[in-house]
């Protein structure tokens, strides 16, 4: 490689000498850019001792200390065979020459520096021939100087290498790689700078933290009390800088406590949520270190962390309690009444208890749901008890014959936001209890579209028997299916198909006889007691048909009074059904519900036709205008009638104030470029032409003064279609229907 850097160098050399200014300089950068990149791929010693770390074209000469203890280099020589000198002779620019370890000491004034074309060794003692007193040495200009031979069989160089001289703009400076090894570079002095890759890393560490008892997650009542956490700190931390940090839990930087706050931390004011307490030690120079930055991705610099101490915090939520089933209530006979119950909650974090209450809310008794969601209410007498839930932190045990209001007065305590009633009946009694829909009604109906439309019913909570259960029966009574004692609803009757069914609750002893599907409600023989019925009509959509009320299915009459009476058949009488209005090309222009009104008013629509069409369905959106009628038959609840009833609107006889007809002539009609209208009989000259589309929408108007005659309208523009001319003069409104 250093025959190639020769080669290079002469090349350039005959390029400098022999060209202009402007080339010189340009030749002697690229040289010194192409022996940079090469030089710079040379590695040599370790830097664990001193080293010449630069040397500028002036004779400033720069020595590091990378042995870790102070080094006193004053005795040290400096040798450029044949002269040598000790570095105390010479003028300290900066520096000391007792020597720091990491730190930098720049002499000048040798007599014996060559700028141009020199080896500078640097020994400990002036053995000058002996290797192992050589301990920093570069040589430049050419190779082969006296003590390079010392040097290479020191180690700290090789046979034929040689650096590019010192220039004012570009100095010899010394820079080490991640392993520590050395490579050379001419780049802009910096005397009395090392090389940043020389200095040794700084070495930071976060350390391990936990809490007080070794943990490293807690969790803290969010109650407006303090809650102050100590964090231990392993004692392993180490960096120039140190702090602790408090993010949430992806790493989103919430506070900065600062480099003297080591703790208690009170996080009860950050409210409900997730956060972590760190320890971060670094460097100077760490960007990112900024609320609201993260912590894990956004730092910049020479950081480290220790573990996270993970905080949860959390308010006190009773939220709700249920059995095991999803119901609220539960009747047994008293002296057998065991209940698995369930609860939700946010609070995870906190204690949460069941706690059993008589029918006054006064507390009989209470249980750990950490250790168990059976409760075992066999030994209370018949009666009614309450078991609610109680989410809690730092609270002492509930108090028996206090109200159950005493659990909710606390910083970190709430109750549940309903409780589980249970009835304790005597041992024999059947009692079916009461049914009723969430609403409160008895009786509902659902569409049979292939959609599942579950239905949730309610027990009163005064069911008593051995044996309970809901049956599902026909309207008169024939079980059509037995969901099974475990099976409370919801209950989904869309395959059954259209129909009529009831859904009732049954208690009753053992040994019932003829409970089975098929048979009626009316042939079980033994100790039984019914709920009401539950009434479910279950119909299929079907738009059947409309007519006038007089049965026909057309109505012609004149424009401005059309009111018509409309009625429909349908065998889908427990689902919506609308009437609904079309043009002729059957979009959609208007709707009523036949629930409101069976009688449409048309005076409002100018010449022309329309339909009146049935809609039956249930849970669609109210019709689109403008969209045609198959919009409304292709959802899963929804059917269009068999037919429509057309309407045709036709304009009244035109007279003047002599009761003379008015002559009105539309010519060419179907028309093209433009409408001639023919008028005789008109009160007055003064007119607007108005043209309307099918719509209603007035799509062009035209004024004249001379309408008794003939009066020419431009369509050319006018796409293809049926129009209506009306025509407005003083009092009178005439309509003509046209077509292009």
């Amino acid at each position: 490689m250093w025959r190639s850097l020769a080669n290079y160098f002469l090349m350039f050399n005959k390029l400098y000498n022999g060209s202009s200014m402007t080339t010189r300089i340009f030749s002697r950068m690229l040289l010194l850019f192409i022996l940079g990149v090469l030089i710079n791929n040379y590695a040599s010693a370790q830097t664990d001792r001193l080293i010449i770390s630069e040397v500028t074209a002036s004779g400033e000469i720069e020595i590091f200390n990378g042995t870790g203890e102070m080094v006193n280099v004053g005795p040290y020589w400096l040798c450029n065979f044949p002269a040598y000198d000790q570095l105390e002779s010479l003028t300290v620019d900066c520096g000391d020459l007792n020597l720091q370890p990491g730190a930098t000491v720049v002499v000048s004034g040798w007599d014996a520096f060559d700028s141009n074309d020199a080896e500078i060794g640097l020994y400990s003692s002036a053995a000058f021939s002996n290797s192992a007193a050589i301990v920093s040495y570069v040589e430049y200009g050419s190779a082969g100087h006296q003590r390079s031979a010392v040097a290479v069989a020191a180690g700290i160089w090789e046979t034929g290498m040689f650096l590019t001289a010192p220039i004012d703009a570009a100095s010899i400076q010394t820079q080490a790689n991640a392993a520590g090894d050395l490579s050379y570079v001419n780049i802009m002095p910096t005397p009395c700078t090392p090389d940043a890759s020389l200095l040794p890393a700084v070495v930071v560490d976060g350390g391990a933290i936990a809490l007080a008892d070794g943990s490293t997650e807690t969790s803290i009542c969010v109650d407006g009390v303090a809650d102050p956490l100590e964090v231990v700190r392993d004692g392993n931390g180490e960096g120039p800088n140190r702090e602790f940090v408090i993010t949430d839990d992806i790493g989103t930087i919430l506070a900065l406590p600062g480099a003297g706050m080591n703790g208690p931390f009170d996080l009860d004011p950050a409210g409900p949520g997730t956060c972590e307490i760190w320890y971060l030690a670094y460097e100077d120079g760490l960007e990112g270190l900024e609320v609201g930055n993260n912590l894990l991705s956004d730092l910049e610099g020479n950081s480290d962390l220790s573990n996270p101490i993970t905080v949860i915090r959390q308010a006190a939520d009773g939220g709700t309690v249920s059995l095991i089933d999803g119901s609220t209530v539960y009747t047994g006979d008293a002296g057998d009444i065991v209940i698995d119950v369930t609860f939700e909650t946010t609070a995870t974090a906190l204690s949460y208890w069941y706690v059993i209450t008589d029918d006054n809310d006064i507390i009989l008794a209470f249980a750990n749901s950490a250790e168990t969601n059976t409760l075992d209410l066999s030994g209370a007498p018949v009666g009614e008890c309450h078991v609610w839930g109680w989410s809690y932190r730092g609270e002492g045990d509930p108090v028996p014959g206090d109200n159950i209001s005493t659990l909710n007065d606390g910083d970190c305590e709430e109750i549940s936001a309903n409780f589980i009633t249970v009835i304790r009946n005597p041992a024999g009694v059947v009692n079916g209890g009461a049914l009723e829909l969430t609403d409160g009604s008895t009786e509902t109906s659902i569409c049979v579209d292939g959609v599942a439309d579950p239905i949730e019913v309610i027990r009163d909570g005064n069911g008593a028997g051995a044996n309970r259960e809901f049956v599902i029966t026909d309207d008169i009574g024939t079980i059509l299916a037995l969901p099974g004692a475990g099976m409370n609803g919801p209950f989904d009757l869309d395959p059954a198909g259209p129909g009529t069914c009831e859904i009732w609750y049954l208690a009753y002893e053992d040994g019932l006889e003829n409970l089975e599907e098929g048979n009626n409600l009316d042939q079980l023989v033994g100790v039984f007691a019914l709920s009401n019925p539950i009434t479910v009509i279950r119909q299929a959509p079907d738009g059947g048909e409309v007519t006038l009320a007089n049965g026909e299915t057309t109505y012609t009459g004149e424009v401005g009074d059309i009111v018509i009476d409309v009625q429909h058949t349908t065998t889908a009488t427990a689902l919506s059904y609308w009437y609904i209005i079309t043009d002729e090309s059957e979009n959609i222009l208007a709707f009523a519900n036949s629930a409101e009104t069976s009688t449409l008013d048309l005076s409002g629509a100018p010449v022309g036709e329309c339909h009146v069409w049935g809609w039956s369905y249930r849970g669609e959106g109210d019709p689109v205008p403008g969209d045609n009628i198959s919009t409304l038959n292709d959802g899963d609840c929804e059917t269009i009638s068999d037919n429509f009833i057309t309407v045709t609107r036709q304009e009244p006889n035109a007279v003047n104030r002599f009761g003379e007809e008015i002559g009105i002539q539309l010519f060419p009609n179907p028309v093209s470029e433009a409408l001639n209208v023919r008028i005789d009989g008109l009160d007055r000259n003064e007119a607007r032409f108005d043209v309307y589309n099918l719509q209603g929408q007035r799509i062009l108007s035209q004024v004249t003064n001379h309408a008794n005659g003939t009066n020419a309208i431009t369509t050319a523009n006018l796409p293809s279609g049926s129009y209506v001319l009306r025509i407005v003069s003083g009092g009178q409104l005439i309509s003509r229907r046209f077509s292009k």
